[in-house]
């Protein structure tokens, strides 16, 4: 067996594992990680001939740490799986201290960045703090705070400090159209007067925003609906660009089943922030695809298989007679 990091969705994968009786009880009874069998990776035979053997185990970035004190058996590591294994391990413990608001670390983890709070133009709150040091740990991340608690600030200082230390080229945020120049305005509270002129609001005929795609630019503001028109403007725009990609509102690609969500799924990029005050706007499944632009497979291998396993959907005159008798999903007190 072998553990490698799949092409599509970045994931750690233990690859050759259909036999080993012993590591399949493991995950069976960790529970945490999903098993894809041969009907799964058979997309994978002609491009990636070495991940068809039957099936693998993928194990999502955020769960890796959770690796650590198992002992698995025969296993051969590739140095670039066993690097993300470890980065993950030493982030997990970063990530338990900003969850806990233990500002110490918190703070030490922004200044290690090379980024010092009290020079920032508005000061943020302990919360915007926590946000940027997630996102610092992270790399992509998702912010559901609650509504009007200020998501943009530390997302606004994370993409120029991604900028300005050049691990990307640009930053494409998608928004609401009616609110676009909204967030061009909040650019300027947090970064310098000049990121005017560095901006470019995509809107207009075919050809102005076509010339707006191509300019050379550091922001790129555009609505949801904007994007899904332009979808091969955009890709042509960036096909060569190292790209930061920020959803607000992100509740907006909940539907995996529709053009906008393939569209946006299909921007290559080196980072995704996605933000909302409301990621479960109707239902639990509502949730799945925009987690799936931050970390693929994380919540289940589809959106059927999430729904199948967390959501428990009923009509409300059912729903309210199981409460009041204090049941949960399985005829039991855990509601």
């Amino acid at each position: 067996m072998r553990i490698m990091i799949k092409p599509d969705t970045k994931n750690l994968a233990i690859v050759g594992c259909d036999n080993n009786t012993r590591l399949n009880s493991l995950i069976k009874n960790a529970g945490w990680i999903y098993t894809s069998y041969s009907g799964y990776n058979v997309k994978y035979r002609n491009n990636y001939p070495y991940l068809y053997s039957g099936s693998w185990i993928e194990v999502p970035h955020p769960l890796l740490f959770r690796l650590k004190g198992i002992d698995l058996p025969n296993l051969e590591w590739d140095e670039d799986a066993y690097h993300l294994f470890n980065e993950s391990f030493l982030n997990h413990a970063k990530i338990v201290d900003i969850k806990k608001m233990n500002m110490n670390i918190i703070n030490s983890i922004i200044r290690d960045n090379g980024l010092d709070p009290s020079t920032f133009k508005r000061t943020l709150k302990d919360h915007q703090l926590q946000a940027l040091a997630m996102y610092l740990v992270c790399g992509s991340a998702a912010n559901f705070g609650e509504v009007r608690t200020g998501k943009t600030p530390p997302t606004t200082i994370y993409l120029w400090w991604l900028l300005s230390i050049g691990k990307i080229d640009c930053a494409l945020w998608i928004v609401p159209n009616n609110t676009k120049y909204t967030l061009a305005k909040e650019l300027t509270k947090d970064l310098p007067d000049y990121i005017t002129s560095l901006t470019n609001i995509i809107e207009g005929n075919k050809a102005n925003k076509t010339r707006l795609w191509n300019e050379d630019r550091l922001f790129y503001i555009a609505g949801y609906e904007t994007v899904r028109a332009d979808k091969l403007i955009v890709e042509k725009a960036f096909e060569n660009k190292r790209i930061a990609l920020t959803l607000d509102e992100c509740h907006r690609v909940k539907n995996n089943d529709a053009q906008q969500t393939a569209v946006i799924k299909a921007i290559p990029r080196l980072y995704t922030i996605i933000l909302s005050g409301t990621p479960v706007a109707n239902k639990p499944q509502d949730v799945f695809e925009p987690v799936q632009q931050v970390a693929p497979e994380l919540l289940a291998h589809t959106a059927e298989h999430f729904k199948k396993t967390y959501a428990w959907t009923d009509s409300y005159e059912n729903v309210t007679s199981w409460k009041s008798r204090g049941f949960g999903a399985n005829g039991d007190s855990s509601a």
